[in-house]
């Protein structure tokens, strides 16, 4: 091959690389577009569901910034050194968060709110006939895949995004307990309460619903997570269905010592009990 054969040889190879090049950008750029306008659709169905919930539960309800709603629940302490930094609750005096939160935010993530997003809350908070009218249709709000599609485990900077360790510990365990209860290829989703009105207001940390061909609509189970140093007995204002215990040492936690699994094993089978007896109480009204 000639010297000029094989600078045309070259030209065209470098046609074909800038021509594949162009095309990956396209189809990333097409792609970014497409999710775009995914979210503006996901964003204009929350806001439209916003509406009617607040159309629904005018007196019930209303719309505040989260930051605005941190700082209400703070107020709400008895004598609290706590403040809002950020879309965190922290002592005052040493500006890090309780453990109770912090175990919270491990197990189960964290709902995806930015701190001048508005949200959905109570009007009064202790008004139990308002809290009983709205619940389900609160948990439906905050399950939204909005809220719940950054659930996930922050680092020391508040940035890493990952599986929360919920889903990560005790999915598998869960999933073959159920199945050995007779439930068919069953579809297991986690969701996170925590920081949000469904944990200041209704004692709700995380939530799990299960479905399978023989219950297509979804059952809830709802947790309240509890360390050590809490009343491990459910409050009367609770809406959980089971209470998770966790054990810390000094402030920290180690989720995968030999007390800590042996608890949240104690836990998926609480879930399932109450699963299996939501779904029998279910079947026997039909």
């Amino acid at each position: 091959m000639t010297n000029q054969q094989e600078g045309f040889a070259q030209h065209v190879a470098n046609e074909q690389r800038v021509r594949q090049e162009v095309e990956k950008r396209r189809i990333q750029h097409i792609k970014k577009l497409e999710e775009a306008l995914r979210q503006r659709e996901k964003v204009i169905k929350l806001a439209k569901q916003e509406q009617e919930l607040l159309e629904k539960y005018d007196e019930e309800l209303r719309l505040i910034s989260y930051l605005d709603y941190l700082r209400h629940v703070v107020e709400s302490f008895d004598g609290s050194e706590q403040e809002v930094k950020g879309t965190r609750i922290v002592q005052r005096r040493t500006g890090e968060e309780d453990v109770g939160h912090k175990v919270e935010r491990m197990l189960f993530g964290r709902p995806y709110i930015r701190k001048r997003q508005r949200i959905l809350t109570l009007r009064n908070p202790s008004d139990t006939d308002a809290k009983d009218a709205v619940f389900d249709d609160l948990v439906t709000y905050y399950g939204n895949e909005l809220f719940q599609r950054g659930v996930y485990r922050e680092d020391a900077h508040g940035k890493e995004k990952e599986e929360c360790l919920l889903g990560r510990f005790i999915y598998s365990a869960l999933k073959e307990m159920l199945v050995r209860q007779g439930l068919k290829d069953p579809t297991i989703h986690m969701y996170s309460a925590v920081m949000t009105p469904l944990d200041f207001h209704f004692g709700v940390d995380a939530w799990v619903e299960i479905s399978d061909e023989t219950c297509p609509e979804p059952i809830r189970v709802f947790i309240d997570l509890k360390t050590d140093n809490a009343n491990k007995n459910k409050s009367e204002n609770s809406y959980a269905d089971i209470i998770m215990t966790v054990e810390t040492r000094n402030g920290e936690v180690n989720l995968e010592s030999r007390q800590n699994v042996q608890l949240l094993m104690r836990s998926v089978l609480e879930i399932v009990q109450v699963l299996m007896q939501k779904k029998r109480e279910r079947c026997s009204k039909m």
